[in-house]
C-alpha cells in the first residue's frame, strides 16, 4: 500500500532542511563573537616595551616630536642642596690657600761644599810650624814661579798646620802645587803628606823636564790622591838649593779625604796637614815647596766640585 510507505517528498518544514543559501542565516551562531568577550581597558594591559628608552635613533623630523620622550629627566635625580657645595670666600687671599704642588728644592735645600782655605803665600803667613819661610819666587822664560812655602828638605823640615773646617763635614778635598826643586834622583826621593797622621806617599820624582807626568792611588785609609805635571823652569843655579843644571818642576796634587780620617782628628772639625820631602840629600841638592793651597769640605750628600787642572 503506497500510503504506508515512508514519504520521500521534501519536507514542508523549511527549518529542518539544510539550506545551501549564502544569505544570512537565521540560525543562531554558535561561534563566540568579540562582542561576547569581556571588555578590557587598554590602559590596564602590561606594556611590552622597555620602561626606559635610551635612544630612539636620529630623527628625520624637523618639527617638534609629538611622541612622548622615554629618556629619564634629570629632574628625577636628587639635586645637591646649595648649602652642601664648597664655597670660596672672595676675601681670602689666594696665596694663603694650601698648595698641593711638590715642595720646592731650591738652592737652600741642596747640601753645598765650603772652601775653608785658599792660601797663595803672596802675603804674610801664620800658623805654620817646623818651617814657615816663603821663597819670593822666580821667573824663567814663560814660567813664573810666584811666592811659595819653601824650600824645605829632608825630614827635619816639615811644614805643618791645623786648619779649621766648617762644622759637621763628611769629606774634604785638598789641592796644592808641589814644587820639585833641583836634583831629585827618582826611587830614593819621594814627596809625602800627613793627613791627621795618615801618610800619603805621592811616589818618587826624578829631575829633568816633563818627568813623572801623572800618577794616582789610594791609601789604606781610603785617601784618594793624584798628581799631574804642569810645567818646568830652568833657573841656572839660583833657585832653592843652588844646584845648577836642573829643571824645577811644578806638579798639581789632589787629595780626597773620607770621613773616618776626619774623625781621627784630635780636634773636632779640624784638619792637620804636614808636608815633607823624603830625600837622601841636603837642602843644597834636593828641596821642595808648596803653593796655592786650597781646602774644600763637603757635608753628607754634597758632591765635590769638578777638579780643574791648571794650565802651564
Amino acid at each position: 500500500d503506497p500510503s504506508k510507505l515512508p514519504s520521500t517528498s521534501p519536507s514542508n518544514n523549511p527549518s529542518k532542511v539544510p539550506s545551501n543559501s549564502v544569505g544570512p542565516s537565521s540560525r543562531p551562531s554558535k561561534i563566540p563573537t568579540a562582542s561576547t568577550s569581556p571588555s578590557v581597558d587598554p590602559s590596564n594591559l602590561p606594556s611590552t616595551e622597555p620602561s626606559v628608552l635610551l635612544s630612539e635613533g636620529p630623527s628625520n623630523s624637523v618639527g617638534p616630536s609629538s611622541r612622548p620622550s622615554r629618556v629619564p629627566s634629570t629632574s628625577s635625580f636628587p639635586s645637591l642642596p646649595p648649602t652642601a657645595l664648597p664655597s670660596v670666600d672672595p676675601s681670602v687671599n689666594p696665596s694663603t690657600i694650601p698648595s698641593t704642588s711638590v715642595p720646592s728644592t731650591g738652592p737652600s735645600s741642596v747640601p753645598m761644599c765650603t772652601v775653608d782655605v785658599d792660601e797663595d803665600f803672596e802675603g804674610t803667613i801664620s800658623g805654620w810650624t817646623s818651617f814657615s819661610s816663603i821663597y819670593t819666587g822666580m821667573s824663567s822664560g814663560t814660567q813664573d814661579f810666584t811666592n811659595f812655602l819653601g824650600p824645605f828638605a829632608q825630614q827635619s823640615e816639615q811644614p805643618s798646620k791645623n786648619f779649621p773646617l766648617a762644622p759637621n763635614q763628611d769629606k774634604v778635598r785638598v789641592e796644592f802645587y808641589f814644587y820639585q826643586i833641583d836634583s831629585w834622583d827618582g826611587a830614593s826621593d819621594q814627596f809625602k803628606v800627613l793627613v791627621n797622621n795618615n801618610e800619603v806617599n805621592l811616589g818618587s820624582f826624578k829631575h829633568g823636564m816633563n818627568n813623572d807626568e801623572q800618577d794616582s792611588g789610594t791609601t789604606t785609609a781610603a785617601i784618594v790622591w793624584s798628581h799631574t805635571y804642569i810645567d818646568a823652569a830652568f833657573n841656572g843655579g839660583n833657585f832653592g838649593s843652588g844646584n845648577s843644571g836642573h829643571f824645577e818642576q811644578r806638579h798639581f796634587v789632589v787629595l780626597e779625604i773620607p770621613n773616618p780620617v776626619l774623625q781621627a782628628s784630635l780636634v773636632q772639625d779640624e784638619l792637620t796637614l804636614t808636608f815633607f820631602a823624603d830625600v837622601d840629600q841636603g837642602n843644597n841638592d834636593e828641596t821642595a815647596g808648596i803653593d796655592n793651597l786650597k781646602i774644600t769640605s763637603c757635608p753628607l750628600g754634597a758632591a765635590f766640585p769638578a777638579v780643574v787642572v791648571p794650565s802651564p
